[in-house]
């Protein structure tokens, strides 16, 4: 009995053994040989996924962006003709003004005094004049010392003429319609004619001053149009236009460019803003992807899909546009370009569109 029971043991290990091997080794083994496919198996077969995109003409804008500070088109200063004592300011800085307001009295006193003394010169020229008109009948002098007297005359009453209207000019008025942004006028001091008592920004054509680098500034060009913003104002343009490009660079060596703001606006000088110049408008160009493009040994090429199979270009390149890019040669309109899967590509090779 001992016999049997020992028979049958070791002939359950024989068994349990030949399926352990049969279900883990034996098993293992496929797995470890089970064969991964290449690329140019897959190619072979199914080919190679890739996305494409249309080759099509467009119309394209460039724009450089810049910012700039927001500056009157006029700066006016106001002086006095003369010196005299300031006898009224009608005016402080931020009040509106348009031209014809009144802005200063004059006193004017000196002005008088001056008169007064021509008045005395020019009466007494007159009556010379006429006397030496009626010796001059009686032939008692020549007709050269009545000459003398009439330039005397008109030259002292030349003068006069002048004082008479700069007292008249005793209010001084605005010459153009704007904003007072200085004022150095009070009242009883002396103006004189070389310190502005008073500064008047003009309120219409105000203008954006850039300083443009030379990398950009052979592209700006007087008349091109622009888009203008400022953060203060989110989500408002203005339209604008170059109305100066300085041909010489400041001591910074930035060319000064400015630019007029076309429609009115409530833009205040000394404000920042962002403007987007238009220098380049390109039609009809025919445009792809950038990630289409590839290069090798200094060369650029892509790849175009016809039926199943991939075919490479060579190609030229031009205008760079956001994402897109101008071909100049190597495709045509309507052909489809790889952008994505070009890098395992070859010529000829089979291809499958997943997008």
């Amino acid at each position: 009995m001992k016999k049997v029971i020992i028979i049958l043991f070791i002939s359950l290990l024989v068994a349990g053994g030949s399926y352990y091997y049969y279900k883990h080794l034996h098993v293992q083994k496929k797995v470890k040989s089970k064969h991964i496919p290449t690329i140019e198996e897959i190619q072979r077969l199914r080919g190679i996924p890739v996305v494409v995109y249309k080759a099509n003409y467009k119309d394209i804008k460039i724009y450089r962006s810049f910012i700039g500070t927001v500056e009157p088109k006029k700066v006016i200063n106001i002086t006095a003709k003369d010196r005299d004592t300031i006898k009224e300011v009608y005016v402080d800085v931020g009040d509106r003004v348009r031209k014809g307001d009144k802005l200063i009295r004059i006193n004017r006193s000196t002005i008088s005094a001056q008169l007064s003394a021509i008045q005395v010169k020019l009466n007494k020229a007159k009556k010379d004049l006429l006397r030496l008109k009626k010796l001059l009948e009686k032939g008692a002098v020549s007709r050269s010392d009545v000459e003398n007297a009439r330039v005397a005359y008109e030259s002292i009453y030349s003068q006069y003429r002048v004082l008479k209207t700069q007292l008249s000019d005793r209010i001084i008025v605005s010459p153009i319609d704007g904003i007072v942004s200085y004022r150095n006028a009070q009242v009883g001091e002396v103006a004189t004619s070389t310190v502005p008592l008073l500064k008047i920004i003009s309120t219409k054509g105000n203008e954006i001053k850039l300083d443009i680098p030379e990398t950009y500034i052979m592209e700006i060009k007087r008349g091109e149009l622009a888009t203008i913003s400022v953060d203060s104002m989110p989500g408002k343009t203005y339209k604008g236009k170059v109305s100066v490009v300085y041909p010489i660079a400041n001591p910074s060596k930035l060319f000064t460019v400015k630019v007029q703001i076309m429609q009115k606006n409530p833009l205040l000088a000394g404000m920042f803003a962002r403007v987007k110049i238009l220098v380049a408008t390109y039609r009809n160009t025919l445009m792809v992807p950038l990630a289409a493009i590839l290069e090798k040994n200094g060369k650029k090429y892509l790849f175009v899909v016809k039926g199943n199979k991939a075919q490479k270009r060579y190609i030229s390149l031009g205008t760079v546009y956001k994402e897109l890019v101008e071909v100049k040669n190597g495709i045509k309109k309507g052909e489809l370009v790889v952008i994505k899967g070009g890098y395992y590509l070859s010529d000829g090779a089979k291809v499958r569109i997943v997008r």
